[in-house]
């Protein structure tokens, strides 16, 4: 499946304040604006993988409604910017990062080629370059991560069910 356009298809809005060590404090519920969209930052992937661990089944991240349920009002009780998600928001953006995640697993396990949790496959090289094309031309989505890590992916491998636990 490959990630919705927008957001640099990296799943989230990137905000300099924001790490996957610093968060920025969550608004009150009584004071999120009703009508405001619903914004993903850094934040709410964390805050989702560290949700969904307890519920990860060897089925291949496949969550029934309940558990998307409870996601969703956990996450809208950890609101630092934009709207209240709704489930079917919060099902697609689970969806669009699991195929991120996957995409820099296959960068980091499988491709041949360097990972770096700052710098992505740090593509630098001519020589470089032309196996990177050659690599997005079959799997567009790692084509973020040129030249950029995902801080996301420590806490959303804990949910790859073929990953041992432990």
């Amino acid at each position: 499946m490959k990630p919705q356009a927008g957001l640099n298809n990296i799943g989230y809005r990137h905000v300099d304040t924001i790490t996957v060590h610093n968060h920025p404090s969550y608004i009150p519920r009584d004071q999120v604006r009703k009508k405001a969209n619903a914004q993903w930052v850094l934040t709410d992937l964390v805050n989702m993988a560290t949700f969904l661990e307890p519920h990860v089944s060897g089925d291949g991240n496949k969550y029934k409604t309940p558990v998307l349920t409870s996601l969703t009002d956990y996450l809208n009780d950890r609101i630092v910017a934009g709207g209240f998600k709704k489930v079917n928001g919060v099902k697609q953006k689970l969806a669009d990062v699991l195929a991120i995640y996957k995409g820099v697993h296959y960068l980091k396990t499988r491709s041949g080629g360097s990972w770096d949790n700052d710098f992505g496959a740090n593509v630098i090289t001519e020589t470089e370059a032309k196996v990177w094309d050659a690599l997005v031309l079959s799997r567009p989505e790692c084509t973020p991560f040129r030249n950029q890590g995902w801080p996301p992916y420590p806490f959303f491998e804990h949910l790859d069910p073929a990953k041992p636990k432990g």
